[in-house]
């Protein structure tokens, strides 16, 4: 429910002032978001934020330390945190290293990314952090220096102007709104508690959940952010877990979490021995025997090393009883078995997508096609996080009015597509040909019309008005109807053709 300008935390005291909603835009201010790789997302389980200030004008790396912030995280919760940074006194001549840890279940340091940089004045600049896989394992000693692939360290430092403004909330800092996009950060509200919401880049609401604002400070129960509003206005869901847990209190025994609650195993040592609370010792005891037999706290979690670990070992304490001075001194040991599960489906990371691609147009000029991108899973497969690709498609449209084509006619001027069609100058006779006044030769027996190489004029006989009945007639594609008369008598008597018929030097038929 919180705004994604107040994700988390706003850093304060020597480097940072408090922020309100109301000021939030006009702040002089950095918002620093520290995100994952698979790989380090499976095996971290906390997160530490540590900020460092600097005077303004002053060189070299900041190295006061302002504050440090510990955030719970797992595979799939808790990334990314954001956190804000304002400058002392607002002023815009300060510097600031921030430097984020990914620490695993023990404690160990599984990777480190760092960043040295500035602020602008009256702006929200963008600062992004990612902790790469290719950094688990890597330190870099030089606090000026980060992590920037295997076995590589590389400058920390970032200009000012190469951070981007601050615009996860839809308002940049002239309000407007992400890309031009519609979203509205107050409609994205879910209700929720213990989700951030805002805008993403694409204009649409998105929710970042932290198990981080579900801390009930019950060692005996898992805090999650379900985002599930059947949780309550929290958002946030307690599962009981059987860990041990410890009261602070000798005399009532060993302590574990039963029920959501740490319940204790009783007076450790019986009616025949005095309970000392001051020296958590067992008084008036002769010999081993008359201690307290061995006690058994709960196994804790299984220490598996990431999200697709399958194996792993799970350990509880063990507290045995010693008579020294007649007095029963407990020792209290480790006692480990191991543990098993299978992760096979279960999600590893953050499910990524590719470009959509608009294609599969039939021409130039259509509209409508399909577009395709792949989406990546991150899917624990034979105890390793894998991408698992999967196509996804859906109708896609374009504009092509205008666009250069060819309708296959050359000589019906320029063509277009114009609705998804091409189309050239407008044609009289359909699809015979184009207008008269563009493909007309000027001879009558000639057929005009329009073909991909030009105008094209086919000679026909039949459009010649008839001669004599001596003459034969054909047409010529350049001098039009030509007249044979080398049947006829020009020269008076009658001429004998085939069949008999005579013809008479003016042409007519004489009957024999």
């Amino acid at each position: 429910m919180r705004r994604a300008l107040l994700v988390l935390v706003v850093v304060a005291s020597a480097l940072a002032t408090g922020c309100s909603c109301e000021n939030m835009r006009a702040n002089t201010q950095v918002m620093a978001t520290i995100d994952a790789e698979p790989g380090v997302r499976g095996m971290a389980r906390q997160l530490v934020v540590r900020v460092y200030g600097a005077p303004g004008g002053q060189s070299g790396v900041p190295d006061t330390l302002v504050q440090e912030f510990p955030f719970p995280v797992s595979a799939s919760d808790g990334w990314p945190t954001t956190v804000a940074l304002a400058p002392e006194g607002r002023d815009p001549s300060r510097r600031y290293r921030i430097e984020a840890v990914a620490l695993s279940t023990g404690g160990a340091e599984i990777a480190t990314v760092r960043a040295i940089s500035g602020y602008a004045e009256e702006q929200t600049l963008w600062l992004q952090l990612l902790l790469l896989d290719g950094c688990i394992g890597v330190t870099c000693d030089d606090p000026g220096q980060t992590c920037i692939g295997p076995d590589q360290c590389g400058d920390a430092t970032i200009d000012v102007e190469d951070l981007m403004p601050w615009a996860r909330d839809a308002g940049v800092l002239d309000g407007s709104t992400v890309d031009g996009g519609e979203c509205d950060p107050a409609a994205c509200d879910d209700g929720l508690a213990c989700t951030s919401d805002y805008c993403d880049e694409n204009g649409e609401c998105a929710h970042t959940r932290s198990a981080a604002l579900c801390d009930d400070d019950n060692p005996c129960t898992e805090d999650t952010c379900s985002g599930d509003p059947a949780d309550g206005p929290s958002g946030c869901a307690y599962v009981n877990n059987t860990l041990d847990c410890d009261d602070g209190v000798f005399c009532n025994g060993l302590d574990a979490c039963s029920g959501g609650e740490c319940v204790h195993a009783g007076d450790p040592c019986g009616a025949s021995l005095e309970c000392e609370e001051e020296t958590d010792r067992c008084l008036g005891c002769a010999r081993d025997e008359d201690c307290p037999a061995r006690m058994e706290g709960a196994y804790g979690a299984c220490g598996y090393a990431d999200a697709c670990d399958e194996d792993a070992t799970q350990s509880r304490t063990v507290r045995t009883f010693t008579c020294v001075d007649s007095a029963c001194e407990p020792s209290d040991g480790e006692e480990t078995r191991a543990c098993s599960r299978d992760t096979d489906g279960t999600s590893c990371g953050t499910t990524t997508y590719g470009e959509w691609l608009c294609s599969g147009f039939d021409d130039t000029c259509d509209v409508s096609g399909t577009e395709s991108r792949f989406r990546y899973d991150a899917v624990c497969t034979d105890a390793a996080c894998a991408s698992v690709p999967t196509l996804e498609t859906q109708p896609c449209s374009r504009a092509t009015d205008d666009l250069p084509c060819s309708d296959g006619l050359g000589c019906n001027g320029i063509d277009s597509c114009q609705g998804g069609l091409c189309v050239g100058e407008p044609c009289m006779d359909g699809g015979i040909g184009c207008d008269a006044g563009s493909c007309s030769d000027g001879v009558e027996c000639t057929i005009d019309s329009c073909g991909a190489s030009g105008c094209l004029h086919a000679p026909n006989d039949a459009l010649c008005p008839p001669g004599a009945p001596c003459e034969t007639v054909r047409c010529d594609a350049l001098a039009g109807c030509v007249y044979d008369r080398s049947r006829c008598n020009d020269g008076g008597g009658p001429v004998l053709l085939d069949g008999g018929v005579m013809i008479t030097p003016d042409g007519s038929i004489a009957i024999d």
